[in-house]
């Protein structure tokens, strides 16, 4: 398979650093200038992306997009590629629930091919590895496997429904802040009567554990 032009929507810290190891198998990635930061050139710049000069310029360019944005801006940002037309394969990676990943879905088909994803860790970088977790149809779903094959990215695919992807991002993420919560209040109670510092040394046995 020829390698395809990619474009990013935004590189941010995730979404440049997703972006880089896009490269390795890509012939391009792109990422649109227009009202961005100096930091997010600055991210661009370091990860080696090349620079358009308006969205349109990196949809028409662009066999498959990467939205990787502030949650609540990814309706927009799909309502904006959808009105240009854009008829690649377009990754909803942002972390938003099942729902608005569907709307987005509806958004954007069947002009362009949605796959749904969720990335579950840090930025892959200094030797970080994160999962991407992507549903789909199965021939979109492919070529983003492809797009990552022996990079720092490693994905795994759920199945063909879209919202899937977007359902277990959403869980582990609800799971480590109610966890980080309950630590809180632990703390705090023993605090309150004096033993954090035997709370601590509990805590200290069980190393696997949100209190440790």
């Amino acid at each position: 398979m020829d390698q395809p032009t990619v474009g990013i929507l935004h590189p941010g810290s995730m979404g440049a650093a997703v972006a880089a190891c896009a490269a390795a198998n890509a012939a391009a990635v792109l990422w649109c200038e227009v009202g961005r930061s100096s930091a997010s050139a600055a991210r661009a710049v370091e990860a080696g992306l090349t620079s358009v000069a308006t969205l349109p310029d990196l949809l028409d360019r662009s066999d498959i997009v990467i939205s990787l944005c502030p949650p609540a801006a990814a309706e927009d940002l799909a309502r904006d590629v959808a009105e240009h037309g854009f008829t690649g394969v377009y990754v909803e990676a942002n972390a938003i629930n099942p729902e608005r990943t569907k709307r987005i879905g509806d958004l954007l088909e069947p002009a362009a091919t949605v796959v749904d994803g969720g990335v579950v860790g840090s930025p892959p970088v200094r030797g970080k590895s994160p999962a991407l977790y992507l549903s789909g149809p199965a021939a979109a779903t492919s070529r983003i496997e492809a797009l990552f094959e022996g990079t720092a990215v490693q994905t795994t695919t759920l199945g063909t429904e879209l919202g899937k992807a977007s359902a277990l991002k959403l869980s582990y993420a609800s799971f480590q802040k109610t966890s980080r919560v309950l630590v809180a209040l632990a703390v705090g109670m023993a605090r309150e009567y004096g033993v954090d510092q035997e709370l601590i040394e509990v805590a200290s046995r069980r190393t696997d554990s949100y209190l440790a």
